[in-house]
């Protein structure tokens, strides 16, 4: 089996936008890395937390130092807090998946005016770096 090195980053971002991008079964040497492990990881928080904002009534984007970004929607009926602790990359790929997923609910516009427009730049990127790390390119 041959080692992959592993962009965390660049993982994150093609996994949280297509979930069987890289199949344990086309590159199962990215199933033995912590770092794929996590990058898979926050890819199914942040699809998680898009579907909880799908009712809210309320979302921000707060700056915690030395914490990064905090993403919060909050839904008033039932009562319920959805907090994503992450940094820019996570607010980029929100607002990116967010503009590409096509007719937004009302919860889902309130989140994407509340997050910061730059970032495309970085998402951008990491998808272009993806084909390259897997040996595609």
């Amino acid at each position: 089996m041959k080692t992959v090195p592993v962009d965390e980053g660049c993982l994150f971002v093609a996994l949280a936008l297509v979930p069987g991008f890289a199949s344990r079964n086309r590159h199962p040497d990215l199933y033995a890395s912590a770092a794929a492990m996590r990058a898979r990881t926050r890819a199914r928080r942040m699809r998680a937390f898009l579907q909880s904002a799908r009712d809210a009534d309320e979302a921000r984007v707060e700056h915690e130092a030395g914490r990064g970004v905090v993403l919060v929607v909050v839904r008033n009926e039932p009562r319920s807090t959805w907090r994503l602790v992450g940094d820019d990359l996570d607010a980029a790929v929100c607002r990116y998946l967010l503009e590409r997923g096509g007719a937004m609910t009302p919860g889902q516009k309130r989140l994407f005016d509340a997050l910061p427009a730059e970032g495309r730049a970085r998402v951008t990127a990491a998808l272009e770096a993806m084909p390259r790390l897997l040996g595609l390119a």
